[in-house]
């Protein structure tokens, strides 16, 4: 259905340097929804989470059917509090190593950004990650914006 990027700021840029949460929402059955999502990270080194979200409302009882509207705005942002809480518990993790309890407080937040799969890929930044998220994902938007952006060639006309 869809792939959204957002940055991901407040991290301690020695680090994790920039960081993109990428998110990819869609039905894989008529009555259920998922969402994937996508942690990139430079710390020092290239590195992505993943992790999904799946919800099948008709599992749910009848009760909470009715009042309980699952769409795709609502998958974006369940998938938004996931990878939240594992950049929580990372900078929990370097607190921990670096002895240093000031970075498991840090306040951190999502962005929308315009940053797009085509260009993190032509930044050579996260070609590792990508590729990795190609490989996969079982979002098809998603595999097909990432065979997109790998075949973007830039050149010069001068």
């Amino acid at each position: 259905m869809s792939h959204s990027i957002f940055s991901i700021n407040g991290l301690p840029r020695p680090f994790f340097r920039d960081a993109y949460l990428v998110v990819s929402v869609w039905r894989p059955t008529p009555t259920s929804w998922r969402a994937e999502y996508y942690i990139l990270t430079r710390r020092p080194d290239e590195h992505v989470f993943c992790g999904q979200v799946d919800i099948d409302p008709t599992t749910f009882p009848a009760e909470v059917q009715d009042e309980l509207s699952i769409d795709e705005k609502y998958m974006i942002n369940e998938a938004k509090q996931q990878a939240e809480i594992v950049v929580i518990e990372e900078l929990s993790k370097l607190a921990q190593q670096q002895q240093d309890p000031e970075l498991e407080y840090l306040p951190t937040g999502l962005e929308s950004t315009i940053m797009t799969l085509g260009t993190l890929w032509r930044l050579g930044t996260y070609k590792a990650a990508l590729q990795k998220i190609a490989s996969t994902t079982g979002s098809k938007e998603l595999k097909l914006h990432l065979s997109i952006a790998f075949s973007i060639r830039l050149g010069s006309n001068a």
